[in-house]
């Protein structure tokens, strides 16, 4: 490469200065200069986080599983206990049947199905009696 000829378009450290003109509309920290830093020390401290939760997530035994499932379950499952008592109570309420009387109907009132003739039970097909 033509040394006079790169000294226009490379920086001290190499870099393509036009190259870095047309991508610096892509860097955050074009307009911020402290982005990287605090991006840094946001990535840090969550990864801290991270390892933090899996060192205890490590530590944690049956028992501690159990328990913190308990905190949770004992009290819905007393709230259901509870809710399920009211509504037998509110259902035992003195109820005495009714006898239902049914009214004579004449056999001959019924309606009646009208049954294909065989001609008509083309493209039918006919099951079992077992069906």
């Amino acid at each position: 490469m033509n040394g006079a000829h790169d000294a226009g378009r490379t920086d001290e450290l190499g870099r393509d200065m036009e190259l870095a003109e047309r991508l610096g509309v892509l860097d955050p920290a074009s307009g911020d200069p402290h982005y990287w830093l605090r991006f840094r020390a946001s990535v840090m401290g969550d990864a801290a986080r991270a390892l933090a939760h899996r060192r205890l997530l490590a530590e944690l035994t049956v028992s501690d599983v159990l328990t913190s499932w308990g905190r949770a379950v004992v009290p819905a499952a007393l709230a259901a206990a509870v809710a399920g008592l009211m509504l037998l109570r509110a259902g035992s309420v003195d109820v005495t049947p009714v006898a239902v009387q049914l009214e004579p109907f004449p056999v001959a009132e019924l309606e009646t199905l009208e049954l294909l003739s065989p001609d008509q039970a083309v493209g039918f097909a006919a099951l079992p009696e077992a069906f």
